[in-house]
């Protein structure tokens, strides 16, 4: 066999790697940590060693996946594991290590005693590779867990692994998956299950089992009282295999996690499986994803929605006191793969988004189970709650969930996030403490947060996680500055979804004027501010009745201002937080498209739009419709700049630049948004040279190194160590 069979290190060095690298004692350690002896077989073989192998044979787990070591590889590793002591969880997935190098690792199962997990993924073992493992195994009284993932292993293999999982007594784990066991692998398997007083875990997903090979080993569950978690997903077992482990589900007092995911199981078949879970009182988690189970096939084919499988499902799953979580994403005609939480239900930790679809039985139980917990739940409720009609072009509108009088609706896509109130919920503030309105906010944040230390968390507590002024920590206790910019993360386990401020102003004055205009521009540029209420002299009123910045000039204004909580910061950065919402960006076009006598300045244009960029992401179509807005030449410009940071698809930054007439114009834009990104771009070019510089000067030393003799009774010199990539 030549070298290239054998697989070989790759050149590329990380700068953490080098790093490393570079603090390594090449010599002997004096410990039991086979350094020496590594090094030692990487020069008999010619070799390089893994730089971040030698570094870590002192930890307890080290991951080489992706390594390329082929065959000399696993011989070196091999050498180092006779003696270490320290090593319990070795990754060598993907490594080719082939039958050679897989016999090398065996080998070492007879005499290492500290090992106990061992990943052989992807390695294109054959039948001779796993016939010593087998060998070698059965000698071995210390390994957990192992897997043998992903090299298409056949049914000759399943008879010597049988053997060798009988015969030990301390293998608990195994991972068979993504191989080519089929129907006769799943009779050996089976026989080999039945009795069994040791495995807890086996993981048969994406073989060829098929119906008898999983009624074989539904058999030999029957006789098991230990195993607790099997995943037979992606096995084509359809209804007959179905059939069969229902049936076991009966008899079986150990399995708690059942994976059956992606078998072709049709209506009759889940018809089966609810038999079988009604038999169960054990079974905790069980997953039957993308199964066609609401679909059935008619004689001529034609596919048409069947739902008495499902319905017999969810009854079984609401007659259980056991289970906990069940996967049914995709299992029904209309299913969806963005619905949230519908696709993996767990009733004991309900919390996140849910899109249920109430004309179909799975997601109509859910919406049931929330509902029912909810109201029995003291602290948790439903939030941004909406309904949508009539599919994708229908009306979607928000609706009142309450505790006495709530109806689930018929149909329709019911949208919600559902939150337990312990966990908690939260609020981002940035205030200008200069500005009189952001001031007043700040104290009133405090005054609550202060209220809440004194009252206990009986019911729920209020408190500002992180309080900083001008970046620096501020003591909550201290009074207010008149400038500066703090930032406040509001946090709140009350029963509320939102925050509010009532507010009474005295239009006459100056600074309450000021005040309202500010909440104006907050309202039309936060995401998660609105008025729950606004009255003028007593009568309603809403700034939609105003004409951006001119507010009421007399009488008195009450409102009440309001700012939504979440379970998570809107603002997760431009590559992960959504547009602004179509609704609050089609008001904020409005606002700055008045003409006539009630034409806004273009000043006040772009300082409302630079407020809108500080608190929201666009896309490159709504930047274009902001910049469209303003007037003059400077003012677009000026516009385009503030916006570019906050684009989505920066990629289609340049169509949103057609607003623009001149070509010098748009080129001086993408030259002043650019000039930041080439700057960075160059800092991280010269990162790369100072890397490279690094590793040439550092493997030029070590060659040097090796060509001055060595000195008496000092160790042979060893090939120059280079780093494979991360």
């Amino acid at each position: 066999m030549d070298d290239d069979d054998y697989g070989s290190e790759s050149s590329g060095d990380s700068e953490v790697e080098i790093a490393e690298l570079m603090q390594l004692d090449l010599g002997d350690d004096g410990t039991s940590s086979g350094k020496k002896e590594y090094l030692a077989k990487c020069s008999e073989l010619k070799i390089v060693p893994i730089a971040i192998f030698i570094a870590k044979l002192d930890c307890e787990h080290i991951n080489l996946r992706h390594h390329g070591m082929g065959v000399k590889g696993a011989l070196s590793v091999a050498a180092a594991l006779t003696v270490n002591t320290q090593i319990r969880s070795l990754n060598l997935g993907d490594n080719w290590l082939r039958d050679d190098g897989t016999h090398a690792i065996a080998k070492v199962l007879v005499t290492n005693a500290s090992l106990t997990s061992l990943n052989l993924a992807d390695n294109r073992i054959g039948l001779p590779g796993i016939m010593s493992i087998c060998k070698h195994m059965q000698q071995n009284s210390t390994l957990a867990e192992l897997s043998l993932r992903g090299n298409e292993l056949n049914d000759r293999a399943a008879a010597p692994l049988a053997e060798a999982f009988k015969a030990s007594s301390s293998l608990t784990k195994v991972d068979l998956s993504y191989n080519a066991f089929g129907e006769e692998a799943g009779k050996v398997f089976g026989d080999m299950l039945n009795g069994h007083s040791h495995l807890l875990d086996v993981n048969l997903k994406w073989n060829a089992l098929k119906a008898k090979g999983a009624t074989a080993i539904a058999e030999g569950l029957k006789q098991n009282s230990v195993l607790n978690r099997v995943d037979l997903g992606w096995n084509g077992l359809e209804d007959a295999g179905i059939a069969a482990i229902a049936d076991m589900l009966g008899a079986n007092a150990a399995l708690t996690h059942l994976d059956v995911s992606h078998n072709r199981v049709n209506p009759a078949g889940c018809e089966k499986l609810a038999e079988g879970i009604k038999n169960n009182h054990n079974l905790l988690s069980l997953e039957l994803g993308f199964n066609p189970m609401g679909v059935a096939s008619s004689e001529k084919g034609v596919l048409t929605s069947q739902k008495s499988g499902i319905t017999a499902l969810i009854e079984a799953l609401r007659a259980s006191e056991n289970i906990e979580a069940v996967g049914l994403s995709n299992v029904q005609s209309g299913g969806s793969y963005a619905r949230g939480r519908a696709s993996r239900f767990d009733p004991k930790n309900p919390d996140g988004h849910y899109a249920l679809d109430l004309s179909q039985p799975w997601d109509r139980f859910i919406a049931e189970t929330l509902y029912e917990r909810m109201t029995h739940e003291k602290g948790e409720s439903w939030i941004n709650t909406t309904l949508a009609v009539g599919g994708s072009g229908g009306k979607t509108s928000p609706i009142d969930v309450t505790l006495d009088s709530f109806q689930m609706p018929p149909k329709g896509t019911l949208e919600l996030d559902y939150v337990t109130w312990k966990r908690g919920l939260e609020a981002t503030f940035k205030l200008d403490l200069a500005n009189p309105c952001d001031l007043f906010i700040a104290e009133k944040l405090m005054q609550r947060a202060q209220a809440s230390e004194g009252a206990g968390d009986g019911d729920g507590v209020e408190e500002l996680r992180e309080c900083k002024l001008n970046d620096e920590p501020f003591d909550t206790s201290s009074p207010l500055p008149s400038s500066g910019t703090l930032h406040v993360v509001y946090f709140s386990t009350l029963q509320q979804d939102a925050i509010s401020f009532a507010i009474d102003l005295d239009l006459g004055q100056a600074s309450a004027r000021a005040i309202l205009l500010r909440l104006w521009e907050r309202v039309l540029t936060t995401p998660t501010d609105f008025w729950a209420a606004c009255a003028h002299n007593g009568s309603d009123t809403t700034y939609q009745d105003w004409y951006y910045p001119v507010v009421p000039e007399s009488g008195t204004l009450a409102l009440t201002y309001c700012v939504r909580l979440a379970i998570k910061p809107y603002d997760r950065g431009v590559f992960f937080s959504a547009p602004m919402k179509p609704k609050s960006f089609e008001i904020l076009i409005q606002t700055l498209s008045v003409q006539g006598t009630h034409k806004c300045s273009d000043f006040d244009k772009v300082n409302l739009i630079k407020q809108a960029s500080m608190r929201n992401y666009f896309s490159s179509t709504q930047v274009k419709a902001l910049i469209d807005t303003v007037s003059y030449r400077k003012g677009k410009i000026e516009a385009a700049v503030l916006l570019h940071p906050r684009t989505t698809d920066q990629a289609n930054f340049h169509h949103a630049l057609k607003s623009l007439d001149k070509d010098s114009d748009r080129q001086d834009i993408l030259d002043m948004v650019g000039g930041s990104i080439q700057r960075k771009s160059r800092k991280a070019f010269r990162g790369v040279q100072m890397a490279n510089m690094t590793s040439v000067s550092l493997v030029k030393a070590m060659a040097e190194g090796t060509k001055k003799p060595a000195a008496e009774g000092a160790p042979a010199a060893v090939a120059p160590v280079a780093v494979p990539p991360a």
